[in-house]
């Protein structure tokens, strides 16, 4: 079958229209990803500190350092993260809390998103976890 020459630019006429919204969609997926990954930074640390400040003769100091550390190893700044604790040190039977929060900026989403005119996506999500435990 011969094509016509009226035909000649329409593939590359198409890849020119799909090519922006498919890269978009890409970079938005690992976006996702990183900030679902420093989510889960997060969580972790808060359980191994709340799982530390939970035992015996446990200090603050102690739990602190835990949750630089675990930040620290994940590459995340101990700086960026706003802290709250409570019930350390405590006693036998009382509640522990630990809540982590961060500001993760959206790199590409937000920028683009307000480029092609004024969305609801923020340039920065709030990632924010709290964990519960009692004391042994």
């Amino acid at each position: 079958m011969r094509r016509l020459r009226r035909d000649r630019g329409q593939s590359l006429l198409e890849m020119a229209i799909a090519m922006p919204v498919l890269l978009a969609m890409l970079v938005g997926i690992c976006e996702f990803g990183i900030a679902w990954n420093r989510k889960q930074v997060l969580t972790n640390a808060a359980r191994e500190a709340a799982r530390l400040a939970v035992l015996p003769n446990s200090q603050l100091t102690d739990v602190e350092a835990t949750v630089d550390s675990y930040l620290g190893d994940a590459g995340i700044a101990a700086a960026d993260v706003n802290r709250t604790y409570s019930g350390i040190p405590g006693t036998t039977g009382q509640i522990v809390t630990v809540t982590l929060d961060m500001n993760h900026q959206l790199a590409f989403v937000g920028p683009v998103m307000d480029l092609i005119g004024g969305s609801t996506v923020p340039g920065a999500v709030t990632l924010t976890t709290t964990v519960n435990m009692r004391h042994e």
